[in-house]
């Protein structure tokens, strides 16, 4: 249900990587081509942490100096209803290297030529690795990459499951979801992505602190689901490991 990318890890950077955006704008309304939306987040060439998952993929804890309140504080998160979507079987032998690249790249840069990327989605034979790595967010089962409608994001939390070995109500991708979900609740009406960074932070610390805790069972897991580097590098990562062999 999250709708950001997650990216970086700590305290600090987890405000940041929530603050990432899947967008192209310039190419949003392109025919044959997933949507991706016109998003007031970031550019998607902007390593910051998500949401989600869309945030961060990390759990943030308690720095020593307390921060300046974010200029776009949160809002009050009572409880978050479980959106739970578990990830289905990975490794499934669907996209070779070639199509998880030039997939990632249309959805997450706009470096590739809209020509291209048409053709790429609307070829036959690409069609088991789209639909391998893209999942409607009504699906009952979220792969490597989410599309909730008005844009994509990195399924991070499904990865954290898939890794586990627990897709579970009560395993640790929940439990990561669950997080998320209350970070982008609290602090969806940033529409600056330094300000929802910054109101992430410290929703993680007060409104959503009750879940940042449990999710907290992520962190082994996260190198493998998530990067620092850019939200097309942590896309990529998660297609080849729910899509590749």
């Amino acid at each position: 249900m999250v709708r950001l990318c997650l990216a970086t890890l700590g305290v600090a950077s987890v405000t940041l990587a929530l603050a990432c955006s899947v967008g192209l704008p310039d190419n949003a309304d392109v025919p044959g081509r997933p949507t991706t939306p016109t998003s007031a987040t970031a550019d998607s060439s902007t390593a910051l942490p998500p949401s989600g998952d869309s945030g961060t993929g990390a759990v943030p804890g308690t720095d020593a100096a307390t921060p300046l309140p974010p200029v776009c504080p949160p809002k009050v998160v009572g409880s978050v209803p479980p959106d739970w979507h578990p990830p289905p079987a990975i490794h499934r032998n669907a996209c070779s290297a070639s199509q998880a690249t030039t997939l990632t790249e249309c959805l997450f840069s706009t470096a590739v030529p809209v020509a291209t990327c048409d053709q790429f989605f609307n070829a036959a034979g690409n069609g088991n690795c789209i639909s391998c790595a893209i999942t409607s967010s009504i699906a009952p089962n979220h792969g490597a990459i989410v599309d909730d409608g008005t844009g994509y994001y990195a399924n991070i939390s499904g990865c954290v499951a898939a890794l586990s070995g627990d897709s579970s109500q009560a395993g640790c991708g929940a439990k990561t979801e669950v997080f998320y979900d209350c970070l982008y609740a609290a602090c969806q009406h940033c529409m600056n992505p330094f300000d929802y960074a910054a109101c992430t932070d410290a929703a993680a610390r007060g409104t959503c602190a009750a879940y940042a805790g449990p999710a907290d069972c992520n962190k082994p897991y996260l190198d493998a689901c998530t990067s620092a580097t850019s939200p097309l590098d942590e896309a990529f990562k998660l297609v080849k490991l729910f899509c590749q062999p």
